[in-house]
């Protein structure tokens, strides 16, 4: 599968969205089957923050004296994140309602932040004050689930066990930095050299571990106890 859009909705911001999603599957043998799946998607723009000034005429709809296409980003701004991942998940059926099923994840996410936006509207009522802000970040996450499912009956109930562990590993790495920016005239823009700014890192890592079980249990009907009775007699 595949998708791709590109929006235009009155600010000047350049929009655009690309996702392609491959899927295969494999029968591994009668019982047995593989599946993987992958994904990329990415998109990009120019202001990351859709934003109009709170003037008194906008605060009743009134739009008319702001041009259309105001945008609080300089025409050089830009921002732009994309992530690819990639997954597996094996089905085994081992005997009769007895079975297993493992998944792996991996996904890379890159974000690049490079804008400028609205802090307020000065007091004359048409100076916009605008602050920048630059993010660089890369997320890595790994994640796994493997659980096994058993049907058993015991007496009149009938169990759905399942029981299995999940485990995740998430990574950030960023450089942020953030100050201000030239004003600008909301009824009559004109943009001002795009500020330097010195960014500091940060990051984390978080690593997390679940154990679950569970027993689903139901009633059978009559009729089914019966039946599966003179089967095991049998």
């Amino acid at each position: 599968m595949g998708a791709a859009e590109g929006l235009e909705n009155g600010f000047d911001n350049g929009e655009s969205r690309v996702s392609v999603l491959p899927m295969l599957s494999f029968d591994l043998g009668r019982a047995v089957t593989l599946h993987l799946d992958g994904e990329y998607y990415d998109q990009r723009g120019r202001g990351y923050w859709h934003m109009v000034p709170a003037t008194p005429e906008t605060q009743h709809g009134d739009f008319s004296a702001i041009p259309w296409d105001l945008n609080m980003a300089s025409p050089d701004d830009s921002w732009r994140g994309w992530n690819a991942s990639g997954g597996l998940r094996l089905d085994a059926r081992l005997s009769d309602g007895l079975a297993l099923h493992a998944a792996f994840r991996y996904t890379r996410i890159d974000g690049d932040i490079d804008v400028q936006a609205l802090a307020a509207l000065a007091a004359d009522g048409h100076t916009a004050q605008r602050f920048a802000y630059r993010e660089k970040s890369v997320w890595d996450e790994y994640q796994s689930d493997s659980f096994v499912t058993l049907g058993a009956k015991t007496g009149p109930l009938a169990h759905t066990v399942v029981a299995g562990v999940e485990a995740g590993l998430s990574t950030v790495d960023s450089r942020i930095g953030i100050g201000s920016a030239p004003s600008l005239d909301i009824y009559a823009p004109v943009y001002g050299p795009k500020p330097e700014l010195s960014l500091s890192p940060t990051g984390n890592d978080m690593l997390r571990v679940g154990i679950y079980a569970q027993d689903q249990i139901a009633k059978l009907p009559t009729e089914i106890r019966d039946q599966l009775a003179r089967k095991f007699a049998a």
